[in-house]
C-alpha cells in the first residue's frame, strides 16, 4: 500500500506543478486587454503626429503633406478622437481629423 500511495503523491505533485506554471506562463505571457491596447495607440499617435508636425507645424488641415500617413486616421479613431469618427470622405474631412487628432504638438499660430 506504501508504493501505490507513494506514487499517487507523486502524480498530484506533478499535476499541481504543471497547474502552477501553467497559470504564471499565461499570467506572464497574456495581453493586457484595452488599457494596453490605448497606451499602445497613444504610442503610435505619438509617433505619427511627430511626422504631422515636423511637415506641418500649425497643422493647417488644407496643406499638402510629402509623407504619406496612411494610419494617423485609424489610430485616432482608436484614441475616440471625434473629428475622425465616421468615414473620411475628403481631403478637408481627413485634414480636420489630423488637426484635431495632434492639436496638442502643434504650434500655435
Amino acid at each position: 500500500m506504501k508504493g501505490i500511495s507513494l506514487a499517487i503523491e507523486t502524480i498530484i505533485v506533478i499535476i499541481l506543478a504543471v497547474t502552477v506554471l501553467s497559470v504564471l506562463l499565461l499570467f506572464f505571457t497574456g495581453t493586457g486587454g484595452p488599457a494596453q491596447n490605448r497606451v499602445m495607440a497613444e504610442s503610435q499617435r505619438t509617433l505619427m503626429c511627430g511626422t504631422y508636425t515636423s511637415e506641418n507645424p500649425t497643422c493647417n488641415p488644407t496643406a499638402t503633406l510629402t509623407t504619406p500617413l496612411p494610419n494617423l486616421a485609424k489610430i485616432c479613431k482608436s484614441v475616440d478622437v471625434q473629428s475622425c469618427q465616421g468615414t473620411l470622405a475628403s481631403a478637408t474631412d481627413t485634414g480636420n481629423c489630423y488637426k484635431d487628432c495632434c492639436a496638442t504638438y502643434c504650434k500655435s499660430k
